[in-house]
């Protein structure tokens, strides 16, 4: 990591608060321009790039979840299309999000689309084993409570 990256960040105090991340401290990507009016060749970025992307899909991810919240502690079963409704709305907004920045960003539709496809397995855990240990936790919960 560069010292110029880092002494700011350690001077007003960012990195007593939390760990920081910077796009390039892992080393630096080359994104191909093509037809560009003022920019041609390459575009360099740091090598963190989909970091944005994901912070996006797990915002969303939790909105989604968090406003099922309230109705799940009354009714577990509602934990089965909370986490289907956040775990769609999750990926779709990372793939609207590189639809949209596809241009500058290194990743793809075609990329992101089959990372979808190739974690349908860990989607379909997500769905069996969240709701069940929510409607397990819930049991167990308002039992202690009577």
């Amino acid at each position: 990591m560069l010292d110029l990256e880092l002494t700011p960040s350690e001077d007003h105090g960012f990195m007593d608060i939390a760990p920081c991340d910077f796009m390039d401290e892992d080393g630096e990507i080359k994104i191909p321009l093509e037809g560009g009016e003022h920019l041609s060749g390459y575009d360099i970025v740091g090598s963190h790039i989909g970091l944005p992307f994901m912070i996006a899909e797990l915002s969303v991810f939790s909105l989604v979840s968090g406003l099922f919240s309230k109705k799940i502690s009354k009714h577990s079963w509602l934990a089965i299309p909370a986490v289907l409704l956040a775990i769609l709305a999750g990926r779709l907004s990372f793939l609207g999000l590189v639809y949209i920045f596809e241009g500058v960003s290194t990743l793809s539709v075609n990329l992101i689309w089959s990372q979808i496809l190739s974690s349908c397995p860990g989607i379909l855990l997500q769905l069996i084993l969240v709701p069940a240990i929510i409607i397990l936790l819930n049991k167990i919960l308002n039992r202690e409570e009577k």
